[in-house]
């Protein structure tokens, strides 16, 4: 039994869960040494965007499929037994440096701002995007993303040089692939940084903070995320505070329109930022031929087929 204490940049949660002894011997430096963190908590059914089909923990489990041919290391977070014991099947082959972690999810700080953010979203006229302002539970899970990374970070358990945040469902386009695989931090990425997909173009010298809470403005995909452990920390910090700040200005909506906001001009002039990001761009040069798009570009530049 070990301890377990969830870190965020507030306070410190403790709690106990059974691991399994971490072994993992990539070489220190290379590009293969990253510790993939993800989650699923449970929401029950629920609608996601302009999708007819609606999703739930079924979806989820089909959709992790993918994970059973990944090399690197895995940290999963859950509050859902079942999605336990479907994650243990999954990483069967990858036990030894896989971690499925059973919590609480009411101990995590992001899901402590539900009542502030329910009362949000309850306000007249405030806008409805299906499930960002509609559910509270689905914006504290997108905003548990660094909370949980942090942690990973500081922990270390597989004693890698990169963390890396990705969405359970983010490899769903690839289910019939079935190939062994590695996520590689790309070449050009700065250590200095958060890496994330850029999906648009965006003006953030005149972006309004309250256009991007409230008209759901898009520029970067927050499914994948890439780090180092120091960086992790000061860039949840970085986070919370922004997150905290938008909150008490009445505006709620995914952890995308959170980091959106945090890095327009306006924002970094009254509140600096401690850690910029590196966004990378779909081209021509850089899209595989499994690349589902501009919003995933990142995760599929990182996946490399068979290589020993």
């Amino acid at each position: 039994m070990t301890s377990l204490i969830l870190f965020h940049s507030h306070t410190y949660v403790k709690i106990l869960f059974l691991k399994n002894a971490p072994e993992f011997t990539e070489p220190e430096g290379s590009r293969r040494s990253m510790t993939i963190v993800s989650a699923f908590f449970d929401m029950g059914t629920f609608k996601k965007g302009t999708e007819e089909k609606k999703r739930n923990s079924s979806i989820y489990i089909e959709w992790s499929r993918p994970y059973r041919y990944m090399n690197n290391p895995m940290v999963i977070f859950t509050d859902n037994e079942h999605f336990k014991q479907e994650m243990l099947k999954i990483r069967e082959n990858h036990l030894s440096r896989t971690m499925v972690v059973l919590i609480p999810k009411n101990l995590l700080w992001s899901y402590k701002l539900i009542p502030w953010i329910e009362k949000i979203i309850r306000t007249p006229g405030y806008p409805e995007y299906h499930p960002n302002t509609v559910l509270p539970e689905y914006s504290s899970a997108m905003f548990a993303k660094t909370e949980l990374v942090a942690y990973v970070a500081e922990k270390n358990f597989f004693n890698t040089d990169y963390f890396c945040w990705i969405d359970i469902g983010y490899y769903r386009n690839i289910l019939d692939r079935r190939k062994p695989f590695w996520l590689e931090v790309p070449n050009s990425f700065d250590r200095k940084r958060v890496a994330l997909t850029g999906v648009y173009k965006i003006d953030l010298e005149n972006t309004p903070v309250r256009d991007v809470f409230l008209r759901k403005m898009d520029w970067l995909a927050g499914g994948l995320q890439v780090t180092t452990s120091d960086v992790a920390v000061r860039f949840n910090k970085q986070f919370q505070d922004s997150l905290v700040r938008y909150l008490s200005m009445g505006y709620v909506n995914s952890d995308q329109q959170v980091i959106f906001s945090m890095c327009t001009r306006p924002e970094r002039t009254k509140y600096p930022l401690d850690v910029e990001l590196q966004l990378f761009y779909q081209t021509p040069s850089t899209k595989s031929n499994i690349d589902p798009g501009n919003w995933f570009h990142l995760g599929y530049l990182m996946y490399k087929e068979n290589v020993d």
